[in-house]
C-alpha cells in the first residue's frame, strides 16, 4: 500500500511539473516523419516562384525518433527536430538542432510547405511527400 501512494505521488509530480520558457509541443495530425522532396521555391526579395535545378534539389527525411537527414547533390547533413507552436505567430514550426532557423510548417497528406518567418525577404519551401 506505501509503495503505491509512493508511486501515486511520484505520477502526480511527474505530470503536473512544467518548464517555462519552451513552448509545448504541437500535436500534429499527419505524419511528418517520411522523405520529402523539394519541388519549388518562392520568396526572397525578387518575390519569384523557381523550379530546383539538379545542382539545388533537396530531400528530407524525417525519422520517428527526431531525427533528420538533408540530402542535396554535394552534401549530406545529419541533425534533430523538433516541432513546436511559436508563441510569435501561433502556428506550427520546425526547430532544427544545428542552428538553422526556424520554419513555419503547413501541409496536407502529401505536400509539405516550410516558410522562413524570422526574416522578411526569406523564402517558402514546398515538397512533396515521396
Amino acid at each position: 500500500m506505501r509503495s503505491l501512494i509512493v508511486l501515486l505521488i511520484v505520477l502526480l509530480l511527474s505530470t503536473s511539473a512544467c518548464q517555462k520558457g519552451i513552448a509545448p509541443k504541437t500535436n500534429i495530425p499527419f505524419s511528418l516523419q517520411a522523405t520529402w522532396k523539394l519541388i519549388k521555391y518562392s520568396g526572397g526579395i525578387a518575390g519569384g516562384t523557381y523550379i530546383p535545378t539538379p545542382d539545388q534539389q533537396q530531400t528530407l527525411i524525417f525519422r520517428v525518433d527526431s531525427s533528420l537527414c538533408i540530402i542535396t547533390p554535394n552534401q549530406i547533413t545529419n541533425t534533430t527536430y523538433s516541432l513546436q507552436t511559436d508563441s510569435t505567430i501561433n502556428s506550427p514550426a520546425i526547430y532544427f538542432g544545428n542552428g538553422m532557423l526556424p520554419l513555419v510548417m503547413t501541409h496536407n497528406r502529401d505536400t509539405l510547405t516550410l516558410t522562413s518567418f524570422t526574416i522578411s525577404d526569406g523564402y517558402t519551401f514546398t515538397y512533396i511527400r515521396q
